[in-house]
């Protein structure tokens, strides 16, 4: 093989490596970074298996093609888990919350509703599209976000009588954002956030 051609070999070699430690490490997104890794790597194996066989290497050419259709392969997995990532991962926003040692505490009351924390200082709103926090009470007023996108977020405890209960898990890039949410159904229809290990009592609803 030509010098020219044997450092671009070796460029993208380096390439390569580069990129996938830098999706190891965290600097790219992990499966976009690995699904870029696998691209230049199949380009890496097809550039070699041509170039032995030009010079009529047989076993390298071989190799390469054996390597090549298992990095399609690995590669068509890599792309879709980045794919369904995309597509679940993002949400319009975030509740966050603070612990706290306290009694239900009303926070404010809107349309008809008035919620409250338990075991909570603190329940306010980060919205994806400009990263800024807001309390939950501007958050909803101002219309940013409304209840029932709050819910939607929440897994729904579906053996449940005469309230309701949801629990959201949060995402990875937040953290105090896991919390539970009461909906009672009593005259003020409470809502009450409060710990994710929270676990019903009827006097919440009282």
């Amino acid at each position: 093989m030509k010098l020219k051609e044997n450092a671009g070999i070796v460029v993208l070699a380096v390439i390569t490596i580069l990129m996938m430690v830098l999706s190891l490490v965290g600097v790219i997104e992990d499966t976009l970074g690995m699904s870029i890794t696998f691209l230049l790597f199949l380009a890496f194996t097809i550039i070699v298996a041509l170039n032995a066989k030009k010079n009529d290497i047989k076993f390298i050419e071989y190799i390469m093609i054996i390597f090549a259709v298992m990095t399609i392969i690995v590669l068509v997995f890599t792309v879709r888990a980045y794919i369904v990532k995309r597509s679940t991962g993002t949400y319009k926003f975030q509740v966050i919350v603070e612990k706290a040692k306290n009694e239900k505490t009303l926070m404010f009351n809107y349309e008809g509703h008035n919620y409250y924390v338990y075991n909570l200082s603190k329940v306010s709103v980060i919205l994806e599209e400009d990263k800024q926090e807001y309390t939950l009470q501007d958050a909803l007023t101002k219309r940013l976000i409304t209840l029932d996108e709050i819910l939607e977020l929440a897994a729904k405890d579906s053996n449940t009588v005469g309230y309701e209960m949801y629990y959201d898990a949060g995402q990875q890039k937040y953290e105090n954002d896991e919390y539970s949410i009461v909906i009672c159904d009593n005259d003020s229809k409470d809502i009450v956030f409060s710990t994710f290990d929270y676990k019903y009592t009827s006097t919440i609803c009282n």
